[in-house]
């Protein structure tokens, strides 16, 4: 099983760290993906290295969406293009459309 997180700046720290390190405890591949490459700082300070851009993201290759809370949907839905994630409407990435929409 794969699942995809979206994050972004000013995500909420707890619904990006909890659900991340929960899912590898459980031995499920965890992708982070945020706006641009590289270091997001969550809402209380904490720091998280983010290897995939958004727009490099291939939907089909995910069995799961995590959006978590805090100011990332808001900087997601202006700061970058995911139609790529729209066009792709399995009943799982649903969820991604509407959220984002």
């Amino acid at each position: 099983m794969r699942v995809l997180i979206l994050a972004a700046n000013g995500v909420e720290d707890l619904e990006l760290y909890y659900p991340y390190l929960r899912l590898l405890e459980e031995g499920v591949d965890v992708d982070v993906a945020a706006p641009e490459k590289g270091v997001i700082k969550c809402k209380y300070g904490y720091q998280f290295k983010v290897d995939l851009s958004i727009n490099d993201v291939k939907p089909e290759e995910y069995d799961g969406l995590i959006l978590p809370g805090g100011k990332a949907p808001e900087r997601i839905r202006i700061s970058v293009s995911y139609t790529h994630l729209r066009a792709h409407e399995t009943s799982l990435h649903l969820v991604c459309r509407l959220l984002l929409e």
